[in-house]
């Protein structure tokens, strides 16, 4: 098996768990995480090309969100942007080496 291949199946697991923390547990902190480990995948060089988006900043002070909603809308918004570039760094990164391999 490939190193291409081996990453997207590594990347793979990466994304199931992503989606269990998103969807089953709506947990978008434990999501940031399995994306970021995703990138860390890919060789140094290549990580330094991707352009992510900058992480939301948080008050963290109970009288201006007591309930946390404007921390949760925030983070939601960063997955939601994080991931899409994450999944097409991964796809691009694999696309381009697996043309590398058939020439």
């Amino acid at each position: 098996m490939s190193f291409v291949a081996t990453l997207v199946q590594a990347a793979n697991s990466y994304r199931n768990a992503a989606i269990q923390c998103i969807v089953n547990k709506a947990d978008p902190y434990n999501a940031i995480t399995f994306y970021r480990n995703m990138l860390a995948m890919l060789p140094p060089e290549y990580q330094k090309t991707i352009h992510l988006p900058e992480e939301p900043k948080f008050l963290r002070e109970f009288t201006n969100d007591p309930d946390m909603s404007l921390e949760q809308e925030k983070v939601w918004i960063y997955v939601r942007e994080y991931s899409y570039i994450v999944e097409q760094t991964l796809a691009k990164y694999a696309s381009e080496n697996m043309a590398a391999l058939k020439l």
